[in-house]
C-alpha cells in the first residue's frame, strides 16, 4: 500500500474516494471528493463515506493526508476459526 500524501495532492475528479486522515482528530475515514453540482458554490469539497452511502457534509476538521483504497477481499476467503 502507497504511504499517506498530502491532501493537496489527491486527485480531484467526482466521486472520488480515497482514506482520509485528519490530524486534529487522529481519525482515519473514507472519503469522497465530489465536485460542486451539489453545492451552490460550484466548488468541490471532501465528504464521508458510510457504507453504500455518502454524508454530504465537509468534516469538521480539516483533512490533512490522503492514500489510495486498499484492494478489497478477493472471494473464496476464509473463514475466522475458533481458537
Amino acid at each position: 500500500m502507497s504511504e499517506w500524501q498530502p491532501i493537496e495532492t489527491a486527485p480531484t475528479t467526482d466521486e472520488f474516494r480515497c482514506l482520509v486522515y485528519s490530524r486534529e482528530m487522529d481519525a482515519v475515514m473514507v472519503g469522497e471528493w465530489t465536485v460542486g453540482k451539489h453545492w451552490a458554490s460550484g466548488e468541490g469539497f471532501w465528504s464521508e463515506v458510510l457504507g453504500d452511502s455518502v454524508e454530504w457534509t465537509t468534516f469538521s476538521r480539516p483533512i490533512t493526508h490522503w492514500k489510495p483504497l486498499p484492494e478489497p477481499p478477493k472471494a473464496g476467503g476464509t473463514s475466522r476459526q475458533k481458537p
